[in-house]
């Protein structure tokens, strides 16, 4: 069935707050009559690897740049060829560090905290000196919606460096786990290997340790530590930046701008240059609406698999023509299917050893995958929440859809959530061909994985959604939901995976398991560092206080005495009593016929 552009819309009823999609009139079998328009990439750019870079990162006496001096500069070219300034004349220091970057004139200038620290650390001690830097700090304050600490988006001053892009790789590791929660750490040398750029642990040195080393001479280990510095800096650049940097073939913005911007409005502006006679619309006020669907039935699963949609919203979008309304040429769509398809070729360039084509598809990535999120955000002039709607409405069509062929096929569905399934049968495969037979020409599927089992928690006598644990060969291969969060102890954490793994060779096995360690808690033998917990003071949280003050970062674990410390022996009854709540509450989702199902909802 073929559809006029528009005629969708008839399926909405928006109130003043929300609004509703009736879903009966959503024929997932249509197809968009008009034409979508061609579009090609408007601008050009030095490849990644070809562009100067320039690494920087210092070591000083103290915080404090008035009273604390530099000890070191060290810079690192893009070839990772590295100078370290290092001299007992801070002055020295200083010109010759200032005389090399004017010398090499980098395109970018990364570092790790820079923003906040180093940069303004060597502006205020050049400044002491009568030296001038060639960048200036600016005076207003800038926001990264997703680089947040504690919950909280960072603001800071941005560096202006004529002609450079000034990129701070801790923002850009903070936003890279904000969506891809990995991280336990955003100290240096935890990310370098946490990202698994580094094989092995390197020299670290406390600031105490840099203080003695240089007040004792020992210049060596300062430059070593130093250039260990550069060198995880550089390697986190090369991961994340490539995927900004292209971005710059479809934007007409700097990288050090697209490193800060949301996507939301990256689209606006490539919009605002599709339409250059046309004055930018107003945005539309915010609108609620429902989300993906999500499902879940609490219990252990075995022989499962992921079922998943390739880019389901943007696949949507294409087959059923939804852009903006005010995007009146549909060139959204142009761009769309033009960034889809350049990055199928890019994937499979990138096969055959091609660094620089999986740089690339990397940046449309990130373009493709936002396209939904644009139209349903507020304050960009050509977002547009009906739009936002009808493409979850069609998502919700097409996973219903997915369940309704597997459930025929005789799987159990353990959960699914917005794109994608997981389910239980003895032939993946066959559930999987089934499935992608039954699906609309455009919309298309990947069997993401297989695996031994999955443990979905229950909550309340229902399915926890968008929680699970994926288990294959031994191993926790995937952790979802309150699994990966970092706010609680490694024996909580650890606790769930190590019973159940064992639970997954014979009950016999976790019950051994478990009695084995609530033993060791017992008699006080288990390890200090996998009970406690690190994270800020909150407001008005007493029992915290005499640790430190509100939003003060502590470290603390249940004392024998009752108290939140870091001075006395654990509670061992508090934690044996925890790990017994913890394996009674998986024993309860976990025996045969006593999981519950929760009715499918939306968010």
């Amino acid at each position: 069935m073929l559809f006029k552009p528009n005629e969708k819309r008839n399926s909405i009823l928006k109130t003043f707050e929300s609004i509703i999609i009736d879903e009966s009139q959503l024929d997932l079998k249509s197809e968009w009559l008009r034409m979508i328009p061609d579009y090609n990439p408007p601008y050009s750019i030095t490849p990644y690897g070809e562009a100067r870079s320039l690494t920087v990162d210092i070591e000083t006496l103290g915080l404090n740049s008035i009273s604390d001096r530099i000890l070191a500069i060290g810079v690192m070219e893009s070839d990772g060829k590295s100078h370290l300034f290092i001299d007992s004349d801070e002055r020295i220091i200083l010109v010759n560090f200032l005389s090399f970057l004017q010398n090499y004139q980098p395109e970018m200038l990364f570092g790790y905290n820079q923003i906040t620290f180093d940069l303004p650390f060597i502006k205020q001690r050049a400044e002491l000196y009568g030296l001038n830097t060639p960048y200036r700090i600016e005076n207003y304050t800038r926001r990264i919606a997703t680089a947040q600490v504690f919950g909280k988006p960072i603001e800071f001053k941005p560096i202006n460096y004529r002609g450079v892009g000034v990129i701070d790789l801790y923002h850009q590791t903070l936003s890279w786990d904000f969506v891809n929660r990995k991280l336990n750490r955003y100290d240096l040398e935890t990310v370098a290997l946490e990202m698994k750029l580094r094989d092995s642990p390197r020299l670290e040195l406390s600031y105490h340790q840099i203080v003695d080393n240089w007040k004792n001479g020992n210049i060596e280990a300062i430059a070593q530590y130093l250039t260990y510095d550069l060198e995880d800096t550089l390697n986190i650049a090369n991961y994340l930046i490539p995927a900004i940097y292209y971005q710059q073939l479809f934007l007409p913005l700097s990288v050090q701008e697209l490193s800060i911007l949301g996507n939301g409005k990256k689209w606006e502006f490539i919009l605002e240059k599709l339409y250059p006679t046309v004055p930018l619309p107003e945005p539309d006020c915010k609108l609620n609406f429902d989300g993906g669907m999500t499902w879940a039935e609490a219990g252990l699963y075995n022989n499962v698999a992921k079922i998943d949609v390739s880019s389901l919203y943007p696949s949507l979008m294409l087959r059923y023509g939804i852009t903006s309304r005010k995007d009146t040429d549909y060139k959204m769509l142009g761009v769309l299917r033009y960034l889809t398809r350049e990055r199928l070729r890019l994937k499979d360039l990138a096969k055959t050893g091609d660094e620089m084509a999986n740089q690339q598809q990397g940046a449309l990535k990130i373009l493709i995958n936002s396209a939904f999120g644009f139209l349903g955000t507020a304050g960009c002039a050509y977002n547009d929440f009906e739009g936002a709607a009808l493409i979850t409405a069609y998502g919700r069509g097409i996973l219903k859809l997915m369940m309704e062929v597997a459930k025929t096929e005789r799987a159990t569905i353990a959960t699914c959530d917005t794109d994608g399934l997981i389910l239980e049968h003895s032939n993946p495969q066959h559930i999987y061909e089934c499935i992608s037979k039954a699906l609309p020409t455009g919309i298309n599927i990947e069997l993401e994985w297989v695996a031994d089992g999955c443990y979905v928690p229950g909550k309340d006598g229902e399915g926890l959604r968008k929680n699970y644990l994926v288990f294959k060969n031994g191993q926790c291969i995937i952790k979802k939901g309150q699994y990966r969060k970092r706010d609680r102890t490694i024996l909580e954490r650890e606790f769930p995976i190590d019973y159940l793994l064992n639970y997954l060779q014979s009950p016999e096995d976790a019950e051994r398991f478990y009695k084995s360690l609530k033993s060791q808690l017992l008699k006080g033998e288990y390890e200090i560092d996998k009970l406690l917990i690190r994270r800020k003071i909150r407001k008005n949280e007493k029992a915290l206080l005499h640790l430190g003050n509100t939003d003060e970062e502590v470290t603390y674990w249940e004392q024998d005495d009752g108290t939140k410390g870091n001075t006395r022996p654990y509670n061992r009854y508090y934690y044996t009593n925890l790990v017994e709540e913890m394996k009674q509450k998986i024993l309860k989702d976990i025996q045969p016929f006593q999981s519950t199902s929760v009715q499918l909802s939306l968010f």
